[in-house]
């Protein structure tokens, strides 16, 4: 059994924390890893800058999947490198002997093939081998080469997702969401390709053509007499680029845009990863003015007290929060909660995936400052929103 472990985030905590720093990390890594597995049967090596390969016995599927659960759990503690604490998790990816193949090189190709798939995962992810993957893992590198032509070809666009006042029902704000017009495919959300992107250099790129379209957008807008906060989405990696606040900061100053319209979204799982950095990076933006919105909250990632230590201004419930409510008591509950959290901590609370007149009227009474989802609008197109955004009351029904 061959098992190829390959560190998520290495590359962003060696840029940011340093070679030296990131040197350390590599070598506590591989106690750890040496400590998960029997010493008696394993033989473990550094096989690239963030990957290391397990060698162990004859095994079956099953106990591979032991040793990997033991492997991921060896991992859970945050690594602690000078004073700053990182939390770092694997991908693993499983090739069997004989099963796969019945020489090194070919096994090697097997998890090397399945471990393409684990880090093609959202999250920390185990996989095995199958026959399967190797043309799933062939269309992955086509879609990154995909992309880089549909940026050239100018095949990307900004979708509007507009947010309304729960008080005074009317559309305040609207959410940038990145939109691919594949010539083959039809239209794909970021969903469908971001992780790709990311995961093939193209992130920052991506991140720019969002924040320069919508700024763009909103000076479209304002000329029309509108002024709407205008939603952006950051992913953990971003958080941690120090160029960022000064590009938004550029931005802002280039479009004339006011910093307080400007909010920029981070998930939960932002704030488990390199904090120290992370809150660094926050703290700039603060500075500059735009204000930071915590994502799917609820989801169960983020550390309260990492985000008592953030300078959040928003935090948005999660729309499976809103799932079953009203009528759920212990979904009423939960949000409830989240909603006594995010208030206590000073941040307005946004409702996300309301798509029914019950769901708002929850969302309303139990003290949320913004909704977001379908019945309010779906993303669409900047010139399809127009007249939604300049309504003079978004929904006809009484709250009171």
């Amino acid at each position: 059994m061959l098992l190829l472990v390959d560190l998520d985030g290495f590359s962003e905590i060696n840029t940011f924390l340093g070679v030296a720093n990131g040197d350390r990390l590599l070598t506590e890594a591989g106690q750890r890893i040496r400590r998960a597995v029997d010493p008696d049967r394993a033989l473990v090596a550094r096989l690239g800058e963030d990957e290391f390969g397990v060698l162990l016995g004859d095994a079956d599927e099953v106990e591979a999947e032991l040793v990997c659960e033991e492997l991921r759990r060896s991992f859970v503690p945050p690594f602690l490198i000078g004073s700053t604490r990182a939390a770092v998790s694997i991908d693993i990816g499983v090739g069997l002997f004989p099963e796969h193949g019945s020489d090194l090189e070919t096994v090697l190709g097997c998890a090397s093939t399945a471990l393409s798939r684990a880090k093609g995962e959202d999250q920390s992810s185990i996989q095995v081998y199958r026959s399967t993957l190797s043309a799933t893992d062939t269309s992955r590198v086509e879609v990154v080469a995909e992309l880089r032509d549909a940026i050239d070809a100018d095949q990307l666009l900004v979708f509007y997702q507009p947010q309304a006042d729960l008080l005074t029902q009317r559309v305040r704000g609207v959410e940038a969401l990145l939109r691919w017009e594949h010539p083959e495919r039809g239209l794909l959300t970021a969903g469908e390709f971001i992780s790709h992107a990311e995961r093939g250099g193209l992130g920052q790129e991506l991140r720019r053509f969002v924040v320069q379209t919508a700024a763009r957008q909103w000076l479209s807008w304002q000329a029309l007499g509108l002024d709407l906060e205008l939603a952006i989405n950051l992913s953990p990696v971003d958080v941690l680029d120090p160029s960022l606040p000064d590009e938004i900061a550029e931005t802002i100053s280039r479009y004339d845009i006011p910093s307080w319209n400007v909010v920029l979204e981070i998930t939960e799982r932002t704030l488990i990863g390199d904090e120290r950095r992370a809150r660094a990076v926050a703290e700039r933006l603060r500075r500059i003015g735009v204000r930071l919105s915590i994502d799917d909250f609820g989801t169960g990632y983020s550390s309260l007290a990492s985000l008592r230590r953030f300078p959040i201004h928003q935090v948005k419930l999660d729309q499976s929060l809103f799932a079953d409510v009203p009528g759920d008591e212990g979904a009423e509950a939960i949000v409830g909660g989240c909603i006594e959290i995010a208030h206590g901590l000073g941040a307005r609370v946004v409702a996300e995936g309301i798509e029914t007149r019950q769901q708002w009227r929850f969302a309303y009474a139990m003290g949320c400052d913004i909704a977001q989802g379908y019945l309010i609008g779906r993303p669409a197109p900047p010139e399809d929103l127009v007249a939604l955004l300049d309504a003079p009351r978004l929904i006809p029904l009484s709250v009171a």
